[in-house]
Parts: C-alpha cells; structure tokens; sequence
C-alpha cells in the first residue's frame, strides 16, 4: 500500500447533446463567440459569458459523460 502526500488531477469529460435544443438566443450568441475565441469555461463563476456560462453548469453534467481523460499534474509520495 502506497502512501501520497499530495495528488493533483486533472480530468476533462465530454458531453454530446443532440436534437432540437433549445436555448435562449443570447446564450446560443455567447457560445458562438466562446467558441470563435477558444474560451474556455471554468468553475470559477467570473465569466465572460455568463449566460452562456450559467446555461452550461445547469445543463451538462458529469454523468452525462460520453468520454472522459485524466491526466497527472503533481503526485508527491
């Protein structure tokens, strides 16, 4: 048995929604430039999106993951 000090994770997951998804306009607006601008959304909550950034956190979750990675940042034994 190992014993770590310290462990640091990074873990991506994606989600695919498909269909009909509706979505008010400025939320579907703000997508379209995070994704013009490879914005990247984080837990933080200051977005520069925040509708778009609201919408995501109440509409994809985890267990809705079709694919998921992780990778090493720190492991201190």
């Amino acid at each position: 048995m190992a014993t770590l000090k310290e462990l640091t994770v990074k873990v991506n997951y994606q989600v695919g929604l498909c269909g009909f998804i509706e979505m008010p306009e400025i939320v579907a607006n703000q997508l379209q430039q995070a994704l013009e601008e490879n914005y990247v959304f984080s837990i933080s909550g200051m977005s520069k999106y925040p509708e778009a950034d609201e919408w995501l956190r109440n509409n994809i979750n985890e267990c809705d993951c079709m694919d998921w990675c992780a990778e090493i940042d720190n492991l201190t034994l």
